[in-house]
């Protein structure tokens, strides 16, 4: 209002102005006047508007039980979109616990999502597993290979909870995003697979839920987990998937790159309708893992998946209806 008040009082090239004390008291009276009785929003309007939109809700703790008898600890972030909500799994590294992605989750529920985040087997609050002679300790420096792939035992808990979810209306578990960093991300991949290769039965679809993948500096291979059964399935290779990782790790960043290739290579000649579905972004900064999603990081890892899941997800939400996932015989199941 003041500039726009003073711009009427700007002098013309060759003419001046007089201002008699009366005049300029009128004007200062003037002023008061408006800004009294002026038309904007005051603060209990502002806080009538704050209360018709939807609040977020508190996170979630969930503990849950895999099929092979770990109680896995996680976190989750309910959504206020329901049916539109796309459901997305933060899996974290090696060494790394989900709490690490925290305020990620928090950020991304802040834009509609709903997010669970699991501490993955031997990892965080996930260290005891049921067996007949009681509760067992998981040593994460025991772990091998074969215990890296029952990882995925945990996504498919993890996975039982959001159909449950979606089933009550709150998501819509045929738009699930991974987004998997460092081990993580070879995790996600062969759970992916594994989601893919679900039979589909006559009354219930049980797998194909998986349609993005967002991938955080993605090891080649680690304790002997590779990503090659990815890379041969024929559709899991093709989903959208975005690549992230830190430029100025050469180690890390030449990882990346060549699960990219490999990605682009297995998919070959994308239809132009899908668009473009394979992305890699390397940031300038060393730092990979959890430590990406820190404030200054060029460009800024959250924008890249916010961006990524809106462009590949939401926007084509027509390709992923919502359907009751709930199984005619055992809803555990």
């Amino acid at each position: 209002m003041f500039r726009s008040f003073d711009s009427s009082l700007q002098r013309r090239p060759g003419h001046s102005v007089r201002r008699s004390p009366a005049w300029l008291l009128l004007m200062l009276l003037l002023t008061q006047h408006l800004l009294i009785n002026s038309p904007s929003v005051n603060a209990q309007d502002a806080e009538k508007a704050d209360d018709k939109k939807p609040k977020i809700p508190a996170p979630e703790t969930q503990k849950l039980t895999t099929k092979d008898g770990v109680l896995l600890h996680c976190r989750f972030y309910p959504s206020t979109r329901k049916k539109d909500a796309v459901p997305i799994m933060l899996i974290h590294g090696w060494e790394e616990q989900g709490k690490q992605y925290y305020a990620l989750a928090l950020e991304l529920q802040k834009r509609g999502h709903a997010i669970i985040v699991p501490d993955l087997r031997g990892h965080g609050l996930s260290t005891k597993r049921k067996t007949p002679q009681g509760l067992a300790t998981i040593r994460r420096d025991r772990m091998n290979k074969q215990d890296l792939l029952a990882m995925v035992l945990d996504l498919e808990a993890c996975k039982s909870f959001l159909r449950k979810q979606n089933n009550e209306g709150l998501l819509n578990l045929e738009q699930l995003c991974l987004v998997g960093s460092d081990l993580g991300a070879l995790v996600a991949l062969e759970w992916a697979v594994r989601d893919w290769n679900a039979p589909r039965l006559p009354t219930l679809k049980q797998g194909q839920d998986v349609k993005a993948l967002v991938l955080v500096s993605p090891p080649q291979s680690f304790k002997g987990l590779t990503a090659q059964t990815a890379f041969v399935h024929p559709q899991v290779n093709k989903l959208s998937t975005l690549i992230i990782s830190g430029k100025e790790n050469t180690r890390v960043f030449s990882d990346a790159r060549r699960i990219e290739n490999r990605l682009e290579k297995a998919r070959g000649k994308v239809p132009k309708s899908l668009g473009k579905t394979l992305y890699h972004y390397g940031c300038k900064t060393d730092k990979q893992g959890a430590d990406l999603f820190t404030k200054g990081i060029e460009p800024d890892p959250l924008t890249l998946i916010s961006n990524f899941v809106r462009v590949r997800l939401e926007k084509r939400k027509a390709n992923f209806p919502w359907t009751d996932r709930t199984n005619p015989f055992n809803e555990s199941n």
